[in-house]
């Protein structure tokens, strides 16, 4: 009953992706581009690092705070429609 509760109709999934892309349009072009590169192109969180000469630890807590602000700004968007 649960599980059947939190399944979503195509139409609230597409909805919910269209209120993400519109988030992410409010990153920089650095934040687009690694969230591209991690979870568009599947790239793993090393592999990005190596090539950014950045510390891969450093790297996996940045997927966490942009995947954290993504979130949010999601979460935040739709509580918004909801309320008008």
């Amino acid at each position: 009953r649960v599980a059947a509760e939190l399944e979503e109709s195509p139409e609230e999934a597409n909805h919910r992706l269209g209120v993400l892309e519109k988030c992410l349009e409010r990153l920089n072009p650095e934040q687009r581009e690694l969230i591209a590169a991690r979870y568009g192109r599947g790239e793993l969180v090393q592999n990005i690092a190596a090539r950014l000469s950045r510390p891969e630890n450093a790297m996996a807590a940045l997927f966490y705070r942009l995947r954290k602000l993504l979130a949010d700004c999601v979460q935040s968007a739709l509580r918004r429609e909801a309320s008008i």
